[in-house]
């Protein structure tokens, strides 16, 4: 099942789940999530949106390359619809960069879950990702976006936007 998820599968679920609620929520998401927020926004739902560090949308150019966690399930066009985890070695240098080995390897152990490779493809190249940013009956969203990051052997640093 985790395997046939997409981008619009995961976004038509959470809008079934939003209809629902009274008064329509605060959308927050990371990543992938605040473009799932973005896109649901231009849905006509929630009340206003909170995206931090959103994948891109279709028709915006991404930043130039950088090694991300996602890097293992682009480059593979045979993981296209498989269910992919990240090594302990990738989530080390992708997602525990400024953690010790020893904190990483528990992070790992406790947070790194598989993903559904489509889905992480989808957002690497989006074009089933679009959203009106002209339309007027959407709800108000914040865009939080983070400085430069600097990787210095095994470590992470984070400049601070300018």
């Amino acid at each position: 099942m985790l395997a046939g998820l997409s981008v619009a599968r995961i976004t038509a679920h959470y809008g079934l789940l939003i209809r629902e609620l009274r008064p329509p929520p605060v959308l927050i998401g990371h990543c992938l999530g605040g473009l799932i927020v973005q896109i649901l926004l231009d849905q006509g739902l929630g009340a206003a949106g909170v995206a931090i560090e959103p994948a891109p949308p279709a028709g915006v150019k991404p930043l130039p390359f950088m090694p991300v966690a996602g890097f293992p399930v682009l480059r593979g066009s045979v993981r296209r619809r498989d269910v992919v985890t990240l090594t302990a070695r990738q989530f080390r240098r992708d997602m525990a960069g400024t953690l010790g080995d020893r904190q990483a390897a528990a992070a790992y152990t406790r947070y790194c879950i598989p993903a559904a490779g489509r889905v992480v493809r989808q957002a690497g190249f989006p074009g089933h990702t679009r959203v009106r940013f002209g339309n007027p009956a959407r709800a108000p969203l914040l865009l939080v976006g983070g400085g430069r990051v600097i990787r210095t052997g095994n470590r992470t640093r984070r400049i601070p936007a300018e």
